[in-house]
C-alpha cells in the first residue's frame, strides 16, 4: 500500500509511527534509520527544525498514546 504524503514533516511522523509500530525489530530499526536520515536532510537544507522534530515525535507519542 503506498500513502502519498505532501511534505517533510508529514514523512517524518509517518516514518516515527512505522519504527515504532514495525513488526519486527530488523523492520524498526530500518525505518528509525530512514527517519534520522530525513531529519538530518531536512535540518539541513533548512526545512525544519529542532522543534518541528520535537512536535513530530510528540505527535506520534500522542497518537499511539505512549507519551507521559
Amino acid at each position: 500500500m503506498m500513502i502519498a504524503v505532501d511534505n517533510v514533516y508529514d514523512a517524518i511522523v509517518m516514518g516515527l509511527r512505522l519504527a515504532i509500530t514495525a513488526p519486527s525489530e530488523e523492520k524498526s530499526q530500518e525505518a528509525a534509520n530512514l527517519v534520522e536520515t530525513l531529519i538530518a536532510s531536512a535540518i539541513e537544507k533548512g526545512e525544519l527544525t529542532l522543534e518541528d522534530i520535537e512536535r513530530a515525535k510528540l505527535e506520534v507519542e500522542t497518537s499511539l498514546g505512549t507519551h507521559d
